[in-house]
């Protein structure tokens, strides 16, 4: 049976022929009639079959008929890869609910023609005229997919079928309209999970400094009290070799790895610095780096300030410093930055919600497919209790990701702060990299999140209490609006005398 898209599709190419609505009742009745001589109707099929091809396909579609040619039922076994990726989704998927062939299979074959650079038509009508069963391996519903890889092999065989596996499973991906589903090959895989490893890590060994590609130079800017800020690197060295090796035409994960090494093994930097006439080189010896994911500032009046990065390994250890810090200061309100954080990991999330909300206050509530769903409950440390009720305004924008949309949703379903800015991105799930058989990965979202008020959290992302759009002013603090207003709601809650 041919999925409505392809039915659709195929049946506009029929009609630009003229021919669709009479040939098939014609077709029927042609044996009732004695002495039919069926040479006329030989010559309208081959007609017809030329005027649907459009580019001498009816040969090659003629051979489709049926099961389809010997090689064309191997190649079904072509993509394993493919149907593997799906039986993933399907199985794996957060919100495997909502998914829909339709949009798939559309997907999956448009994808195919942007691999050949074709037009939809013939093609989709040529996959539509296909008959017969696909083989065994390929998953219910999937059949046309199967169709348009054996069509497209035939047509282009130019095209590798590694190229249409990739292109066919990252439409797949797209499909489910989670921004951050991706499909990694053999060969990427391997650095993309070291990537999101590393960004959760934090602590690392290395020389402490960042690494900037600006205007077509590598700039440093290191750390405050690391070995590359002791060892005099100065913000805005450029970088031109380590160890000898130049930098140029690296990528900034290549140039990361040769920055870092092992405890106490020295390497060697050439940098040139604005207004020193030639480079210099200076020797950094590595060291345990504690990457700073959180700063704090008291404002005047006795408003604290926390900006949270990013949530990693080492952040709810660093928001109870900051916190702790504060208070030393006598704060008497606390705005909570979220702006522009993408998350990472949510044991660290919980842990700051814990510092901020009574113990045994719920915090998110997980499902995964087939599962029910499980509550999350905060568990304050008895050694660093946050007693404190006072006054607080948590600050969202639209680049606010994941866990730090799971802590705004926590303090807003408690009363326990007023969330201001604009509405969040929506990026609210757990995401994970499912690994297929030939080293390549998914990664997609496995985990539901529920907020504490039963709302799932997802697309439609947090919504402010206040809503306040970011602007520069001339005036306040920090002279910008969504930190104003912010500063101006909690100081108006505030005693004048203080």
């Amino acid at each position: 049976m041919f999925s409505s898209i392809i039915d659709q599709r195929f049946l506009r190419a029929k009609l630009r022929c003229g021919v669709a609505g009479s040939f098939q009742h014609k077709w029927k009745n042609l044996n009732a009639i004695k002495g039919f001589s069926y040479l006329p109707v030989l010559v309208f099929l081959a007609a017809l079959a030329a005027c649907l091809s459009g580019d001498g396909a009816g040969p090659a579609i003629a051979r489709q008929t049926g099961a389809g040619p010997a090689d064309a039922i191997r190649s079904g076994y072509g993509w394993p890869l493919i149907w593997e990726a799906w039986r993933q989704i399907d199985a794996s998927y957060a919100h495997r609910d909502t998914l829909e062939l339709e949009p798939l299979i559309e997907g999956a074959l448009d994808s195919l023609l942007e691999l050949s650079e074709s037009n939809a038509y013939p093609f989709l009508a040529d996959v539509g005229r296909m008959r017969g069963q696909p083989p065994v391996g390929v998953p219910p519903g999937l059949g046309d997919i199967w169709r348009g890889l054996v069509l497209h092999q035939e047509r282009w065989p130019q095209v590798s079928n590694a190229s249409r596996t990739e292109a066919v499973i990252t439409s797949m991906l797209a499909t489910l309209d989670e921004p951050l589903a991706s499909y990694f090959p053999a060969g990427r895989y391997p650095q993309a999970s070291k990537n999101v490893e590393q960004s959760l890590a934090g602590t690392y060994h290395g020389i402490g400094a960042k690494v900037l590609r600006r205007d077509g130079n590598v700039i440093l800017e290191p750390y405050e009290d690391s070995p590359a800020d002791k060892a005099g690197i100065k913000e805005g060295d450029v970088l031109k070799a380590v160890d000898g090796r130049p930098v140029a035409g690296r990528s900034v994960d290549e140039l990361i790895d040769l920055l870092a090494g092992l405890k106490g093994t020295k390497a060697q930097l050439r940098v040139e610095r604005a207004g020193e006439p030639s480079s210099m080189e200076i020797d950094v010896f590595r060291g345990t780096i504690h990457l700073p994911s959180v700063t704090r500032q008291l404002a005047p009046g006795g408003i604290g300030y926390i900006y949270i990065a990013r949530f990693r390994d080492n952040t709810g250890e660093q928001f109870a410093d900051a916190l702790e810090s504060l208070e030393g200061f006598d704060m008497l309100a606390l705005i909570l930055d979220l702006r522009s954080n993408r998350g990472g990991s949510l044991d660290s999330a919980r842990q700051v919600a814990a510092s901020l909300l009574p113990s045994g206050s719920l915090f998110l509530s997980t499902q995964e497919p087939g599962k029910v769903r499980e509550d999350q409950r905060l568990q304050n440390d008895p050694n660093r209790p946050f007693e404190g009720e006072i006054p607080m305004v948590v600050l969202i924008n639209q680049r606010t990701r994941g866990e730090p949309e799971v802590v705004a949703a926590a303090l807003q379903d408690a009363a326990r702060a007023v969330v201001m800015g604009v509405t969040s991105s929506g990026v609210a799930a757990g995401y994970k990299f499912m690994e297929l058989s030939d080293g390549s990965a998914v990664y997609l979202p496995t985990v539901r999140w529920y907020r504490p008020s039963g709302e799932i959290l997802g697309a439609q992302g947090i919504k402010p209490d206040l809503r306040v759009a970011l602007v520069a002013e001339d005036e306040g603090f920090s002279r910008e609006s969504q930190f104003n207003r912010a500063y101006d709601h909690l100081d108006a809650m505030l005693p004048h005398f203080r």
